[in-house]
């Protein structure tokens, strides 16, 4: 992470700068600030962006209008080291939910003696972190980290956000067995204690926590790297709003166990063969979980609800295969085969072909399938609530519900030209069996709506478009980059456009630096959004908004100290509370990082 993109609050401001990653707010139709945001990879929503830490899945919320909507604000970005977002896509590597793509992050390893603290203020948050790395035991190297961030209140028209203290904790350790093999463990627990408040309902609070426990082996014989992963992992919720007879409460608990093996074998200079085995446990329950069974009752504050338990046990095997074939031509055929305890077997393979054309460009040529797996709540959820005073909205599970599939093709050039590097990429998903909400009735009152939801697979839907992004450093001291995605997404049948994304997003960013010893950078940046299309929940109306934002970043080295400053949305566009939409109005942000 350079230091400009790193000097951040969140992973997910990081990545807002990341061409054709749709990281959009999304809110409550009424409610001017932001519930949660889309992470969306090449149009394909939410549920088809797989996010990873070190290889690991974390258990999260399993709503399609919530799957990673919190999760990167979740991750403590001082304990990242680098991301990688792979685009397309990926289930023959990855398996289900890969289907738009993958957003890998890598955290750090404890690797030598140091120290850090930091602190950072401004008007969406507040946080003080820091972190020590022990120099080598013997053979064992330990590392702990701790972030204490408050979530400040941001209220307007009788809404606020999500608001509230939120704490990280990591402990990760490395012990060298001998110079090719080692052993790394860890550990890591969030708490968040966020509340919410609508003048019409009272105040919400939302007291959800995370434990991360995992194990791993590297080692290197000869020609293969084996590589072994053992994890679990668990996410508790619990809200709760009102007294007396308006009390109201969720609960809900999320549980993932993992077990990976890999290996890499380099057979010669033209065949690097990768193949492994994994097996997955998800277990899941709820008071929003129904369907067929109750496992029992919860009772809190007078009121009982009904709570489920659910769960299901996937395993896999998968292969590829990196053939250089002479000097110009990289072949990558790889292919993953997955049974799903419910749902059976499913092959995903891949193959990309590169063209190197020189040491500077090349083609790039990738055709695959990919697949998604019904969440449990999408097949057994049962849940009501009051977002806004003049709606109720209850949503049913399908457990007739099929996994959707899609082929994907992309075609694309990149190169380096002196002080300019670029890329320009045409893509194609054909989705079949696409999981949706869909209203299946409406029960009028006076002034109030009652919306019945339920989830249901259609036919066909198109995806396609063309993403390409720019670079050129005028010398040491300046730079630009532009990045531009035009992107059609259609129903087969009915030729509609498909709402959750843009027609078109754009990027210019412009940066500086001094280039002395203790650099001093700025960058601004401008975005936009061209007919992002979002449809009413109150009328089934779809509405175009389109909309651009500047935000300026300053770090500034001053010895072993980093400060930094920052203002995203510069201009302070904001949209009515009567619209389906919501961006955060201005933020600014000032901190600073000690090493020690």
């Amino acid at each position: 992470l350079g230091d400009v993109y790193k000097r951040q609050q969140t992973v997910e401001d990081v990545l807002k700068r990341v061409p054709n990653l749709d990281l959009t707010p999304t809110s409550m139709q009424g409610q001017s600030s932001q519930v949660t945001h889309q992470v969306s990879l090449r149009g394909m929503g939410n549920k088809g962006t797989l996010i990873l830490v070190d290889g690991r899945r974390l258990a999260g919320e399993d709503a399609p209008e919530t799957i990673n909507g919190y999760e990167l604000r979740r991750i403590n970005l001082h304990d990242v080291d680098r991301i990688e977002v792979l685009r397309g896509a990926a289930s023959a590597l990855y398996g289900s939910d890969a289907v738009g793509g993958v957003i890998q992050i890598f955290m750090k390893k404890p690797e030598g003696a140091s120290s850090y603290a930091g602190v950072t203020t401004g008007s969406s948050e507040t946080s003080l972190y820091g972190g020590l790395n022990t120099d080598k035991l013997g053979k064992l190297s330990l590392g702990m980290s701790y972030d204490l961030t408050k979530v400040r209140k941001d209220e307007s028209e009788g809404w606020t956000n999500m608001f509230g203290p939120r704490r990280h904790f990591s402990f990760e350790g490395t012990y060298e067995m001998t110079d090719e093999d080692s052993v790394r463990f860890g550990a890591s627990f969030m708490r968040e204690s966020l509340r919410q408040s609508v003048q019409s309902r009272g105040t919400t609070w939302y007291d959800n926590n995370r434990q991360d426990y995992h194990l791993a082996y590297e080692g290197t014989h000869g020609k293969n790297e084996y590589d072994l992963k053992v994890c679990h992992n668990r996410l508790g919720k619990h809200s709760y709003l009102g007294a007396g007879t308006g009390y109201n409460f969720d609960r809900a608990e999320y549980a993932t166990s993992a077990v990976e093996g890999r290996v890499t074998y380099r057979a010669d200079e033209s065949h690097t063969f990768t193949y492994g085995t994994e097996y997955r446990h998800l277990e899941a329950g709820s008071t929003r979980y129904g369907g067929s069974r109750t496992d029992r009752f919860q009772s809190e504050g007078g009121l009982t609800k009904g709570y489920s338990e659910r769960g299901t046990d996937q395993y896999a095997f998968y292969g590829a295969d990196e053939w250089k074939i002479g000097k110009k031509l990289l072949f990558v055929p790889s292919i993953r085969w997955d049974h799903h305890e419910d749902f059976g077997s499913e092959w995903s393979p891949r193959a990309g072909l590169t063209y190197l054309m020189d040491d500077h460009n090349r083609f790039k040529v990738n055709y695959g399938f990919a697949y998604r797996a019904p969440s449990l709540f999408e097949r057994y959820g049962d849940m009501e609530e009051t977002p806004v005073p003049y709606m109720t909205v209850i949503v049913y599970g399908n457990e007739d519900l099929r996994p959707e599939k899609t082929r994907t093709f992309d075609a694309g050039y990149e190169g380096e030209w002196g002080k300019a590097k670029g890329r320009v990429t045409y893509f194609y998903n054909q989705a079949r069996d696409l999981i949706v909400s869909k209203v299946i009735g409406r029960i009028p009152g006076r002034g109030h709506m009652t919306l019945i939801n339920s989830y249901a697979n259609v036919d066909r839907a198109t995806i396609q478009g063309i993403e390409g992004d720019f670079h050129y450093d005028f010398d040491d001291h300046y730079g630009i980059r532009a990045a531009y995605t035009y992107m059609d997404g259609r129903d087969d049948e009915t030729h509609e456009p498909l709402s959750g994304m843009a027609r078109a997003t754009g990027l210019m960013e412009v940066s500086y630096t001094d280039g002395k010893k203790a650099p001093f950078t700025v960058s601004l940046a401008a975005r936009w959004n061209d007919r992002y299309r979002i449809e009413s929940a109150r009328t089934g109306l779809a509405s175009l908004y389109s909309y651009s934002t500047m935000d300026l970043s300053l770090t500034k080295q001053l010895g072993r100290m980093m400060v930094f400053a920052g203002i995203d949305n510069l201009f302070d566009k904001t949209f009515d509370t009567d619209s389906s939409f919501a961006i955060p109005g201005r933020v600014w942000k000032v901190g600073a990082e000690w090493k020690f």
